[in-house]
């Protein structure tokens, strides 16, 4: 019976050796990378070197992949760098476009590079891309701001291109990223002069009407407080008038008209009906206040 068990745990043993083997052990080449990636989130777990890698996440395939991953990579794209004077504009037609292609490799030793690493394939290229694209705005910032200098720009454009490529290798080594070629491919695709006074006319423009609407839009606001002001004290008048009635309901027998004439007011109400007329006829003939009579509502 012992010889039998010592069979099975040797078996199962076995079993799950293979199994890691298959699913968890990587035997990477020079210049490679594991990435575990979680596909519940859709994130990198973790990057795994060197030549022998095992990864214990391997043992649940569905939730975690191993992919292998390439270092080196090559990458082209169009930088844009926008004319800091036309940014209020958010026009990409007076971009400069210079279209580029670099070739990197990220060590994997250096925390930095391997926090690109984790972005995986996609996400390197593009981070890597937008630290270039960061350091070539700051080179061409001379040529930039405050004005744009199109005639200076095109006429140093190949000498930019060496000064930019060497500050590009300088800087992205110190992060752990050694970039073996960077070049401008094509042309450089400058905004004209006359398309870059117009932009600036264009802006004087929203400026005037922007600065307009500021005026108006804080006279309507007066107005408005005003308004709400006069609807205010309109309201109030109304709830004093309300609490009154309410206090003295008898009010309600009551409707006077004022002024129906230069010496004429009338007085009516659910019991009786007066006509007063000139002071001279009410000295003739007046009837006796009654109690509770009110001569006037204002």
């Amino acid at each position: 019976m012992a010889g039998f068990f010592r069979k099975i745990t040797i078996l199962i043993l076995a079993v799950a050796a293979a199994y890691a083997a298959v699913f968890c052990f990587r035997l990477l080449k020079p210049g490679k990378a594991v990435v575990v990636e979680d596909m519940r989130s859709g994130s990198v777990a973790r990057v795994l070197t060197g030549k022998y890698c095992f990864a214990y996440e391997g043992a649940m395939p569905w939730w975690f992949s191993l992919r292998e991953i390439p270092l080196e990579r090559e990458f082209s794209g169009t930088a844009r760098i926008g004319i800091p004077g036309l940014s209020a504009l958010d026009d990409g037609r007076y971009d400069i476009r210079i279209p580029v292609r670099f070739r990197y490799l990220a060590d994997p030793d250096v925390a930095s590079a391997q926090a690109v690493i984790m972005r995986g394939e996609a996400g390197m290229d593009q981070e890597v891309f937008s630290r270039i694209q960061s350091l070539m705005r700051r080179e061409l910032v001379p040529y930039i701001d405050p004005a744009y200098k199109r005639d200076q720009l095109n006429y140093n454009r190949d000498r930019l291109a060496a000064d930019i490529g060497k500050k590009i290798r300088q800087e992205m080594k110190r992060g752990g990223l050694d970039v073996s070629s960077f070049a401008f491919e094509g042309g450089m695709y400058l905004p004209a002069a006359a398309e870059y006074y117009e932009a600036l006319k264009h802006l004087d423009e929203m400026g005037r009407i922007k600065r307009k609407n500021d005026v108006e839009a804080v006279i309507l606001v007066k107005k408005l407080d005003r308004e709400k002001m006069s609807n205010e004290e309109y309201y109030k008048k109304l709830i004093r008038i309300s609490d009154i009635i309410k206090n003295n309901p008898d009010i309600l027998k009551y409707i006077y008209i004022d002024k129906l004439a230069d010496n004429m007011k009338v007085v009516s109400s659910v019991d009786s009906f007066d006509v007063l007329g000139d002071s001279s006829a009410k000295k003739n003939n007046v009837s006796p206040s009654r109690k509770g009579d009110i001569d006037n509502l204002r």
